[in-house]
C-alpha cells in the first residue's frame, strides 16, 4: 500500500532595513588647578576638555549626556558646591557649563536638578565625528584658612557615566542604555603656603619745631595660608640710611635737608624693626586670617631743618 501526501513549499522574502550602527568613545582631561592662593581674595579658576570620538552612518546625529556627579569629595546637601579633599579637610569647588557662571554640570543620575549641556555629533561622509566641550572649574574664595596640601576629588565608575544614542529618539534620562561608559577623571589642586602684606603710611604730622620728640604709628597687616610661620622686616628706607637706627626723611624741595627717624617694633620705642630675621624682624604663625603688627614710628629731638614736605618710601618684606 501506497500513501501519498500533498508537499506544500513556501518560500518567504522578506526585506528588512539594515540596522543603523554606531559607536562612541570618549575621554576627559579632568581638571588641574596647579598651585593656588587662596588668600588672593578672588576665584581660581581652570578648565579640562571632555572629548567625543563616533562613528556612523553619514548624517546620523548622535546624543551624548555626559553625567558628572559629586566625585569622591562628595557635594554639599544641594549638589553645589563640589569638594576636593585632603583627608576630612574640603575645599569648595564646582564645575560649570559655562564659563564659571550659570549652571553647574551635573547629572540625570544624581538626586540635584544640575544636568548636563547638550551635547551632539553629527556623523560626516567619512562615517566619523567628534567634537570637544570645555569644563569650566572654579575653586571658590574665602578658603584661605584651609591648610596647606593637595586637594583632589576622583570621578570614577557611577560618578562618570556617559551615555549616548540616536537624536531625535534617545533621550538623556536616569536610566542608562547599554551603552553608558565610565570615563574616569580627577580634579586637583595644590594649595601652598601664600602671603600678603598690606601696610598704611605714618604720618608724623606737622610741627614748628623739632626740638622734642614726636611719635606716630602705622599698621601692617599679613594675611597668610593657616599654619605658615612668617617674617615681617622692614628695609633702611630709600633716603641712604645704612641701619634701620639711622633712617631718615628727606625734603621734598632740598633733599639735602632731612629728619632723622625710626620705627620701632614696641610701644615703648626699644626695639628697631628693621630686615635681620631672626634679629630685628617681627615673627609670627598665621591663623589664616588677616593678623595685624603695629609699626611704632619716633622722631627724635634735632636741629629743626628748613619748611618744606619730608618723606621717605620704606619697603615692608614678608618671608615665609
Amino acid at each position: 500500500m501506497q500513501l501519498r501526501f500533498p508537499l506544500f513549499l513556501m518560500f518567504l522574502l522578506c526585506w528588512c532595513a539594515p540596522a543603523q550602527a554606531f559607536s562612541c568613545s570618549f575621554s576627559n582631561t579632568g581638571i588641574d588647578f596647579g598651585n593656588v592662593n587662596l588668600n588672593s581674595g578672588g576665584f581660581q579658576t581652570a578648565t579640562g576638555t571632555f572629548t567625543a570620538d563616533c562613528a556612523g552612518t553619514a548624517g546620523q546625529t548622535i546624543r551624548i549626556c555626559a553625567n558628572f556627579n559629586a566625585g569622591s569629595g562628595g557635594a554639599s546637601t544641594s549638589g553645589s558646591p563640589r569638594y576636593l579633599t585632603q583627608g576630612a579637610t574640603r575645599m569648595s569647588y564646582d564645575l560649570f557649563r559655562s564659563n564659571g557662571v550659570g549652571q553647574s554640570w551635573g547629572s540625570y543620575t544624581w538626586a540635584y536638578s544640575a544636568r548636563p549641556p547638550a551635547i551632539s555629533v553629527t556623523i560626516g561622509n567619512n562615517g566619523f565625528g567628534s567634537t570637544t566641550q570645555t569644563i569650566f572649574g572654579r575653586l571658590y574664595n574665602q578658603q584661605g584658612a584651609l591648610p596647606t596640601g593637595t586637594y583632589s576629588s576622583v570621578f570614577s565608575g557611577s560618578q562618570t557615566q556617559i551615555d549616548y544614542g540616536l537624536a531625535p529618539s534617545f533621550s538623556c534620562s536616569a536610566t542608562l542604555s547599554a551603552r553608558a561608559q565610565n570615563v574616569p577623571f580627577t580634579v586637583r589642586t595644590s594649595n601652598n603656603s601664600t602671603c600678603t602684606v598690606v601696610s598704611s603710611t605714618m604720618d608724623f604730622g606737622s610741627r614748628l619745631q623739632l626740638d622734642t620728640a614726636i611719635q606716630a604709628t602705622n599698621s601692617i597687616t599679613a594675611t597668610c595660608t593657616v599654619g605658615t610661620t612668617y617674617e615681617i622686616g622692614l628695609n633702611n628706607g630709600s633716603s641712604g640710611a645704612t641701619v634701620p637706627a639711622n633712617r631718615k626723611m628727606r625734603g621734598s624741595v632740598t633733599p639735602s635737608q632731612t629728619v632723622k627717624y625710626q620705627i620701632y617694633r614696641d610701644s615703648g620705642r626699644t626695639q628697631i624693626w628693621g630686615n635681620t630675621i631672626g634679629t630685628d624682624t617681627m615673627s609670627a604663625t598665621s591663623t589664616g586670617t588677616a593678623q595685624t603688627f603695629t609699626g611704632y614710628g619716633l622722631v627724635p629731638p634735632q636741629p629743626t631743618p628748613w619748611s618744606q614736605l619730608y618723606t621717605d618710601n620704606v619697603i615692608v618684606t614678608i618671608t615665609y
